[in-house]
């Protein structure tokens, strides 16, 4: 269970508008290409990849993921509505945290983000409690190998950007008010 008094007030507003700048970038996804749901993928292991490296708190990707979910509740991603795409959402980032948090690399990110995306064909497919038949097998098999590998790019993209901002003057007013814990 996440405690939000282990979070500092400015970790909750980043978080807060790292989902909402996500869940904006999915309005504008699935307005302009709604039947591109990959891209969607890509976009979210990038922000939890992001958010990892900003808050470095336990709970805050799932926290990310919890708001994201609740933020996107009147479009259909994930083909579910408001239950379903939360629960998807949210158990996406346990998973994502699990591997991160336990093994404590950057690396780790990229396996984070392949794993989680990789498990949620998985886990709308538990959720819509339908019999696999040979078709729907091959389909799950693919979606499941794209999401995995749209989560390994996401995760290193979101890589490639910390790199390039985690100097800027903001993040560092940032870190510097948590006290630089490290990672």
């Amino acid at each position: 269970m996440i405690k939000l008094k282990h979070f500092r007030k400015i970790d909750l507003l980043a978080v807060f508008l790292l989902a909402l700048l996500w869940s904006g970038l999915t309005y504008i996804i699935t307005f302009y290409f709604p039947f591109i749901f990959e891209v969607i993928l890509f976009v979210t292991t990038l922000f939890a990849t992001f958010t990892t490296l900003l808050i470095r708190k336990a709970g805050s990707v799932t926290l990310f993921f919890s708001l994201a979910g609740i933020m996107t509740i009147i479009i259909p991603i994930l083909g579910f509505l408001v239950f379903g795409k939360i629960l998807v959402l949210v158990a996406m980032g346990i998973i994502f945290e699990i591997i991160v948090y336990v093994f404590k690399r950057y690396l780790n990110l990229v396996i984070a983000g392949i794993v989680s995306n990789a498990s949620m064909p998985w886990l709308m497919f538990l959720l819509g409690k339908t019999q696999l038949s040979t078709n729907l097998s091959y389909a799950l098999w693919n979606f499941t190998i794209i999401s995995a590998l749209l989560g390994g790019l996401g995760a290193l993209v979101g890589l490639g950007i910390w790199y390039k901002v985690k100097n800027s003057k903001l993040v560092l007013k940032f870190e510097y008010e948590r006290g630089f814990q490290s990672f």
